[in-house]
């Protein structure tokens, strides 16, 4: 009986303690597209540790580093020895990204330090979830970063999740209507 009681305990725990996706976490899938920059040739990266992109320019290679992390995105100068003094990107350059997992659904500029030309005004996201950064003329100093912030669609569970939630209900009721109740031992002397 106890194990029945555990098992629809453990079910519906795990079926209750599978969080909705606010933000870009490991394991899903962006997209990355470019003008007047190169992504990578496969567009399409899982978010991990480290950065995903590398954003190159031309003959001096990569010059961006495009990092995911939970809830923001970071672009960083990639500390390319070609630009000791860093770099400004030509007019016309923009950089898109999009959640394949989940889409974007609201962002924000976030910390920017040693980047210049780059406000808010630059950040745009359509109603297909992509994410285009405008940077024309923005220029990165050496160690120079900025930070967007990241809002995904929370997810809805899926059919099995509601399958485990409603089966571990169902265990639960099962063992608490069968347990039986214990008579009172009497003893006689």
């Amino acid at each position: 009986m106890k194990k029945l009681l555990l098992t629809g305990l453990a079910l519906l725990t795990a079926a209750v303690t599978n969080p909705a996706i606010a933000a870009p976490s490991l394991g899903d899938v962006v997209t990355c597209g470019a003008l007047n920059l190169e992504c990578p040739e496969d567009p399409f990266v899982k978010v991990g540790a480290g950065a995903e992109f590398g954003l190159s320019f031309g003959e001096f290679g990569i010059i961006l580093l495009a990092d995911f992390a939970t809830g923001s995105l970071t672009l960083s100068n990639a500390n390319n020895s070609d630009l000791p003094d860093g770099f400004e990107l030509l007019p016309e350059t923009f950089v898109q990204f999009r959640g394949d997992t989940v889409p974007f659904t609201s962002v924000s500029l976030g910390a920017t330090n040693g980047v210049s030309n780059f406000d808010a005004s630059k950040l745009t996201l359509d109603d297909d979830g992509f994410l285009t950064l405008d940077l024309s003329g923005v220029s990165f100093l050496p160690n120079g970063s900025l930070q967007v912030q990241i809002d995904q669609t929370a997810a809805v569970p899926e059919p099995t999740t509601w399958a485990l939630m409603i089966l571990g209900f169902g265990v639960v009721g099962h063992a608490l209507r069968r347990r039986k109740v214990a008579a009172p031992r009497v003893a006689l002397a």
